[in-house]
């Protein structure tokens, strides 16, 4: 009789159990992984900045670490040329976050075979230009063949819907190692075999060699690849998904999705930036579900973040962009309708200048330095009002800057604003209260 052959191929071994590992083992490992990222061979810090200096050293608290989601509220996100809903300074803050990456990267790897910032656009107006100009002024004049190399490590996807992000961020999740396949199969080897278990009393003097031995395998597999993901802007896709699901099913895609980015950004010491756009306070939201939205420390303040708790879900850290008229002259023409000038028997108001405010609505940060200067949500309600550079400028400029006459804001010992103007000691700028 015909002996019958199995087809059915041999079923996968089940996979072993996790085994316990000590909890000081775990947040050692994870400072470890901290200074890893988050320092260079000398010491030199790689927290992304703006090039602003009361921003970057007392808003944000020295920069934006990587590793975390930042969350960016402003304009309404069509890019106007006007510039007086905070669009495009929205984006300003985020592209010098990217140039400052982009410019360590360059200058520290050698060379640089994969792309190091990855831009998803949902709307089809990132502005490319604008990124060009930032480079070039950071860079300097004359330096246009460095600017092209930079340019090269950024790629930019256009996608439309939830789907086509979902695709762009498992392309960024399925990276190839950067380490030969042979000591990877080590590497594995190396941690099985290590003991992993939390052992008796007796075992104690084997402990200590449990995180080091893991430190090092860590070490040797860890793989450089994206730094910095741009999506611009959430809202779009958030609206779109909205408009062809029942609120249940996109809830639920979305806390799918939340999970994935952190992890995704946590795991590969990423950068995230996330876009989204504002709403005046004044309109309504349509659903309950876009209420309940972070609140600003201003009471007076003239926008709000869009979507309300369904994308403050996302951030680890929130900034609110919001315009402001710049001075007591541009509150009286934007509001007083009588101050207008009378040409050719037609009513012509004045240009209303504007600067902007930037406030930080959620700080849930990792804090997890020894040094004792940081702590948990300590840059929540900190703000600081800026503008562009005169002449169309790329760069960042404090409005209440610091002065030789003393007469703006100058950083002591441990961000404490000190020799504070006279109208900013009035009206409280810099300050957690309004």
């Amino acid at each position: 009789m015909p002996q019958i052959l199995n087809s059915q191929p041999d079923a996968e071994p089940a996979p072993e159990p996790a085994t316990a590992l000590a909890a000081d083992k775990l947040l050692e490992l994870e400072r470890a992984q901290r200074r890893r990222f988050s320092k260079r061979g000398d010491g030199e810090e790689l927290k992304a900045r703006t090039g602003l200096k009361e921003l970057d050293d007392y808003v944000l608290g020295g920069g934006v670490d990587r590793g975390v989601v930042l969350g960016i509220s402003a304009g309404s996100g069509s890019g106007g040329s006007a510039g007086e809903d905070g669009t495009v300074e929205g984006r300003l803050i985020s592209l010098h976050l990217l140039t400052s990456i982009l410019i360590t990267s360059f200058s520290s790897r050698s060379p640089i075979t994969k792309p190091v910032a990855t831009i998803i656009d949902t709307t089809g107006s990132f502005p490319i230009q604008l990124l060009v100009q930032i480079l070039s002024s950071c860079l300097g004049k004359g330096r246009e063949e460095d600017v092209s190399k930079l340019l090269e490590l950024v790629t930019i996807s256009r996608v439309f819907d939830l789907e086509g992000l979902w695709e762009v961020l498992s392309e960024l999740s399925q990276k190839p190692s950067s380490i030969p396949p042979s000591s990877e199969k080590q590497s594995e080897k190396q941690i099985k075999s290590d003991s992993w278990e939390i052992g008796d009393s007796e075992d104690e003097d084997d402990d200590g060699d449990v995180g080091e031995n893991f430190l090092k395998v860590k070490e040797e597999v860890v793989d450089e690849g994206v730094e910095v993901i741009i999506i611009d802007n959430m809202t779009h896709i958030i609206n779109e998904l909205f408009s062809r699901k029942e609120k249940s099913s996109a809830h639920s895609l979305l806390t799918i999705l939340n999970t994935h980015l952190r992890m995704l950004t946590r795991t590969n010491n990423i950068l995230t930036i996330l876009h989204n756009t504002t709403v005046s306070p004044s309109i309504k939201a349509t659903s309950t579900t876009h209420q309940q939205e972070p609140q600003s420390v201003f009471s007076t303040t003239t926008q709000k973040p869009s979507l309300g708790r369904i994308f403050a879900q996302f951030p680890d850290l929130h900034l609110l962009i919001s315009p402001q008229p710049r001075e007591r002259s541009d509150i009286d023409i934007l509001y007083c309708s009588d101050d207008e000038n009378d040409v050719d028997g037609q009513k012509i108001r004045k240009p209303v200048h504007y600067c902007f405010i930037l406030e930080v609505l959620r700080d849930e940060c990792p804090c997890l330095d020894q040094d004792g200067k940081s702590r948990f949500a300590d840059r929540e309600q900190r703000w600081l009002a800026f503008e562009r550079e005169k002449g169309g400028g790329v760069g960042l400029v404090s409005i209440f800057r610091a002065k030789e006459d003393s007469m703006g804001i100058k950083m002591a010992q441990g961000g404490v604003v000190s020799d504070v103007g006279t109208i900013a000691k009035m009206h409280g700028f810099g300050g957690r209260r309004v």
